[in-house]
């Protein structure tokens, strides 16, 4: 047996019944006030625990509901700029006002470069349409004067 036991052992020898009981009493009484304690510890931190759920509850319910807005919102103005074109409004669903602007900005470029293209392809065009009717012209002119000069009505036939 331990020093320390034997120690308490001789003591509670040296006191009498009515001592012990009463210090027995003591310490129950101790027990039931810490245990009190611990009860309205727990309560409170119970209490403080339901307000913070409450809070972060409606904390995630409003943010739940600004993104549904601004959810609607991108895709009400979708359905706007794109009111009357099914198929490119179609290619667009599910994506965000951000990627719907970057996909059409794209495309938009595309466009641009086949635009561009097909201007640049005019202007060639334009540019040989001018050399072969000059060169026509100076054919009929040539023709003409041919014609002339067989009849000798030209200025070089005289």
């Amino acid at each position: 047996m331990p020093s320390g036991a034997r120690a308490n052992e001789q003591y509670q020898y040296k006191l009498s019944m009515s001592e012990q009981i009463e210090e027995l009493r003591k310490k129950r009484e101790l027990l039931a006030g810490s245990q009190e304690a611990y009860i309205e510890q727990v309560d409170l931190q119970t209490d403080k625990n339901k307000r913070k759920i409450a809070q972060l509850q409606k904390e995630n319910k409003e943010k739940r509901q600004k993104l549904k807005e601004l959810l609607e919102g991108d895709e009400k103005v979708l359905n706007e700029a794109f009111s009357g074109r099914k198929d490119e409004r179609a290619a667009l669903k599910n994506k965000t006002g951000q990627a719907a602007i970057q996909l059409t900005n794209e495309q938009l470029g595309d466009l641009k470069n086949r635009l561009n293209a097909q201007r640049h392809a005019n202007a060639t065009k334009w540019k040989q349409l001018e050399e072969l009717q000059t060169r026509y012209d100076l054919m009929v002119k040539e023709a003409e004067e041919a014609v002339q000069t067989d009849a000798g009505e030209s200025e070089t036939a005289a």
